[in-house]
């Protein structure tokens, strides 16, 4: 489902700008969940540099302290993930 809006997400030339930062935020509560899952599930799909793409453009934009947290737990997450569950893009 999450991989869904993802791709829809994706395919808009220009979503609504809190539909974008829910997905984003929910992804990135994903990777704090469980960090290697996310990095298969995008890799498997093709779509891991064109969700970090997205992400770190999109950045800028979180503003509030809840969107903050997630983002940074996400973030954080990533950092803890054993190298061997990095994609090779990564």
């Amino acid at each position: 489902m999450l991989l869904a809006e993802l791709q829809y997400l994706l395919s808009k030339k220009k979503p609504n700008e809190q539909y974008k930062a829910m997905v984003l935020q929910t992804i990135a509560l994903g990777f704090y969940n469980n960090a290697q899952l996310m990095f298969k599930i995008l890799e498997e799909n093709q779509m891991t540099i064109p969700f970090f793409q997205t992400w770190l453009q999109f950045m800028p934009e979180f503003k509030k302290e809840f969107e903050l947290r997630r983002v940074i737990f996400g973030l954080i997450s990533i950092l803890r993930c054993p190298p061997e569950a990095y994609p090779a893009l990564v």
